[in-house]
């Protein structure tokens, strides 16, 4: 709870200057207000994704988080991503380096994505529908939609969507090894080990000789599946 606290908080710090063109900022501050109506905003973006901008969505990932919805937060995050890609591409910022929306939006991933990727590994079926959800998704640009951030004209929607399909499919291919992955059970109990050594505090969790024990059994699965995991991510 505290980190799903946490990861508000920092939205909220991180919200986007009143000056700058935000379609939905509406939602967004529903979203970061109190109960219920932080819920209805999350239930009227997840009733139709496809026109929400990338901070609200990461927003809405959060909140999710927050009220335990696994599966929901695990979407909004990754297409919350996929947006941001395709929203760069489509209308590119005129601010750039440390000034860049593409900065700010970097920063809400890793903070969100912190919190809402131990969870959503930790129910490989819930991975699995989320995945299935992220697949089907696809980002409208209708008239009068603003991404959050200045920029001269449109770019070119064919680029965008090139951009996107590359994005999804590297995103697709990614979770869905992943999720094979953890669908086997003893490479799911090292991984449960292993995240419970990383996430302890003070050594409270497994002892290192178990989490290293952890991480021989899950490389081995990952070398005879062929499958890219946990273990070969720790070693980068």
């Amino acid at each position: 709870m505290r980190r799903s606290l946490a990861v508000l908080f920092f939205l909220a710090l991180l919200a986007p200057a009143p000056a700058q063109t935000w379609s939905d900022v509406g939602l967004y501050r529903q979203l970061m207000a109190d109960q219920p109506e932080s819920t209805q905003a999350l239930e009227t973006i997840l009733r139709d994704p496809q026109a929400i901008s990338a901070i609200t969505l990461f927003t809405a990932a959060g909140v999710a988080h927050r009220a335990q919805r696994v599966e929901d937060a695990g979407f909004l995050l990754s297409i919350a991503r996929l947006r941001a890609a395709f929203d760069e591409k489509m209308f590119p910022p005129t601010s750039r380096g440390g000034d860049s929306p593409l900065t700010l939006l970097a920063a809400l991933s890793q903070q969100v994505g912190d919190a809402v990727s131990p969870a959503l590994a930790s129910d490989p079926q819930l991975m699995r529908r989320a995945l299935n959800r992220i697949k089907a998704w696809q980002p409208t640009a209708p008239a009068g939609y603003a991404p959050g951030w200045k920029f001269k004209k449109r770019g070119a929607e064919k680029s965008a969507q090139a951009t996107l399909a590359d994005e999804r499919a590297q995103l697709v291919r990614q979770l869905d090894e992943f999720c094979t992955l953890l669908e086997d059970p003893d490479y799911f109990a090292a991984f449960k080990i292993g995240q419970a050594y990383n996430l302890s505090p003070d050594g409270a969790g497994p002892t290192k000789d178990a989490y290293d024990h952890a991480m021989k059994t899950m490389a081995r699965i990952e070398k005879q599946k062929g499958l890219h995991g946990a273990a070969a991510m720790a070693q980068r």
